[in-house]
């Protein structure tokens, strides 16, 4: 998480402020299918950035970096590009959000495939949440709630 993402979380604050919809248990492929399906029901402007969240790890807080639409929107073309985007580190995060930090979508791979499913979760308003939900089949709950639970306890 960002300094900007973790003073959102903490106030309750967009994308932190409405609802997430989770989908865990996924393999590789599912995982890019669900990610997907999730990022196309999202509005994409510039500028888009991403960050590697460690808040399920340890509460590391990184900085953000810049992420060309053109780059997330080829992603979604190629699970090949998707997976060479990222490297996996045990219980990171990968996210992806805009500017107004209206909505933050992440997902997590494991260091080693056979260690365990993969997942992915989407913060933000309700309209989006339901949309992300209805494409991928995942479960909705209040953020801050979900965002506690699975949080280092740090937060």
């Amino acid at each position: 998480m960002t300094d900007e993402l973790l003073r959102a979380y903490l106030e309750g604050e967009p994308p932190f402020g409405g609802q997430t919809c989770s989908v865990d248990g996924l393999n590789h492929e599912e995982l890019w299918r669900s990610y997907r399906a999730a990022a196309l029901c999202l509005p994409v402007s510039e500028p888009l950035w991403q960050c590697a969240d460690w808040h399920w790890h340890d509460g590391f807080v990184t900085p953000r970096q810049p992420l060309p639409s053109s780059e997330f929107l080829a992603w979604l073309e190629s699970p090949v590009l998707f997976f060479e985007a990222w490297k996996a580190e045990d219980y990171v995060h990968r996210a992806v959000y805009p500017d107004d930090l209206s909505w933050y979508l992440r997902f997590y791979l494991w260091e080693d495939p056979a260690q365990g499913d993969c997942g992915l979760d989407f913060s933000g308003p309700d309209s989006l949440v339901e949309s992300v939900r209805a494409a991928t089949g995942g479960m909705v709950r209040p953020a801050v709630e979900w965002f506690s639970e699975r949080g280092h306890s740090g937060f």
